[in-house]
């Protein structure tokens, strides 16, 4: 009979041990996809008893927050579209996008919970309050992105060079989130695309913008100097192709420093030769193409053309910031701040904070070097050409009294005849860099005439004090 009831007590047991483990497996392993569900209809109750965390800026403007009701939470933006597609939304009927989607579990104050915890929790009875996002963003130079970018398409991205903080990111066309549940039909089918995030998603050729990073690589690999002499004869015939200055200009005798500053093309394209398909590639990858670099939102890959692949013809155009080469807004942004910040590509961060429902700072985002790119000493003659461009080449429009800024114009054609997208990338000031800046405007002509009067706004508000 002892013998039995022991048997019995061990099967019971080890059917308890069984429960136990399948328990913890199903809370601890599958559990984080059981409420991603979106069929799973009890997380989304669960989520709209929460008392979603506010997402402020920088400058402790409240972007996002959540406002009971009756019955549940729902999430209100005060600012309305200003940094939409930074905050993204969270919606009932259409889920989330942007900081509300990659913070989501934060937000909600589940962020790593373990199954103890989240027994004790169960007991506890907590709050039921989330986590609160405190932002990069400086929400003044925000709205200016943002005012100067109103009836255009395009896109601008400002960083602090030092450290990789986002300080400002717009996209144009934009929408209000707050709205997204009675827009959404309209605005999904929207031909020109007001949810996209041009910013991080919106791939283009960067056109003469690029020539930054050229003329990077072929100082860096001591092949030229800014007073290296160059021949301009208006075109430059590569095989069977010929690469012309735009408008068709000539400029004759020119220096490398001359020829960054009054982009010619032709320049760049024998310098681009000289270097090489997979030395030009090489650098392009140290800049942060042709990789995904870990970001808050999703951050699309630029990129260029096999170095394997390439002939004459494909390294000339690529030297340019044509051919097969594009980039992000924010590639661009990261490739003008690692010449301002001597040499050292940082990654990008727009969360800077974490803070508990009491206010406390939780979490502090630390600063992370990604690479060295070039040497310091590269960086610095760079970002003398690029002087020289704003003071006596096409970057004249961003000039601000009682300050150095460096800059390059980019103007890429797209295909269609005289059709192009213009570019400006920036930095100030540039003895000591606080703010570096891309911007494109779709099919804005050149990048000074289009870009170059919202970076001239957008430097001013951050340097001039």
């Amino acid at each position: 009979m002892n013998k039995q009831i022991r048997t019995v007590s061990i099967v019971f047991a080890a059917l308890f041990l069984l429960l136990v483990l399948n328990l913890s497996y199903i809370v601890m392993v599958q559990g984080p996809d059981l409420r991603a569900n979106p069929a799973n209809t009890r997380a989304v109750e669960e989520e709209l008893s929460i008392q979603r965390g506010t997402i402020t800026s920088s400058d402790g403007v409240l972007l996002a927050e959540s406002r009971p009701t009756a019955t549940r939470f729902k999430r209100a933006y005060p600012k309305g579209e200003l940094a939409a597609h930074v905050i993204g939304y969270s919606s009932d009927k259409y889920q989330k996008a942007g900081l509300e989607q990659s913070y989501n579990s934060i937000l909600l104050g589940k962020e790593d919970i373990s199954f103890i915890d989240q027994l004790i929790n169960k007991f506890k009875k907590s709050e039921g309050k989330g986590n609160n996002l405190v932002l990069t963003l400086d929400s003044k130079i925000q709205e200016i992105a943002e005012r100067d970018l109103k009836g255009k398409k395009g896109a601008v991205v400002a960083l602090d060079p030092k450290t990789g903080a986002v300080i400002a990111m717009a996209s144009s066309p934009t929408y209000d989130p707050g709205t997204i549940d009675d827009s959404w039909k309209a605005i999904s089918a929207d031909p020109n695309a007001p949810l996209v995030n041009r910013a991080t998603q919106g791939k283009y050729p960067p056109g003469s913008s690029f020539k930054v990073i050229t003329s990077a690589a072929a100082i860096q690999e001591k092949l030229f100097d800014p007073s290296s002499q160059f021949t301009d004869e208006g075109t430059l015939e590569v095989q069977t192709t010929k690469i012309r200055n735009y408008y068709g200009k000539t400029f004759g005798e020119v220096t490398f420093r001359e020829a960054l500053e009054l982009s010619v093309n032709t320049v760049f394209a024998q310098i681009g030769l000289k270097l090489g398909a997979q030395r030009l590639v090489d650098y392009t990858d140290k800049f942060g193409f042709n990789e995904t670099i870990e970001f808050d939102i999703p951050l699309a890959e630029s990129s260029t053309k096999n170095a394997a692949t390439m002939d004459d013809v494909d390294v000339a155009w690529t030297a340019i910031g044509q051919a097969k080469t594009i980039a992000t807004p924010m590639e661009m942004a990261l490739a003008v701040s690692t010449i301002a910040n001597n040499g050292v590509l940082m990654k990008p961060y727009l969360v800077k904070e974490i803070r508990d429902p009491s206010g406390q700072i939780i979490k502090q985002i630390d600063t992370r070097q990604i690479r060295e790119v070039i040497s310091s000493s590269t960086a610095q003659t760079v970002n003398d050409m690029m002087v020289g461009v704003v003071e006596n080449g096409t970057g004249t429009v961003v000039q601000i009294p009682g300050y150095k800024v460096a800059g390059k114009t980019g103007t890429a054609e797209i295909g269609a005849e005289g059709v192009t997208h213009g570019w400006f990338v920036a930095f100030a000031p540039a003895d000591n860099p606080q703010i570096a800046i891309a911007v494109i405007i779709e099919q804005g002509g050149t990048g000074g005439e289009s870009a170059g009067p919202i970076v001239h706004d957008i430097l001013e508000q951050a340097i001039v004090k």
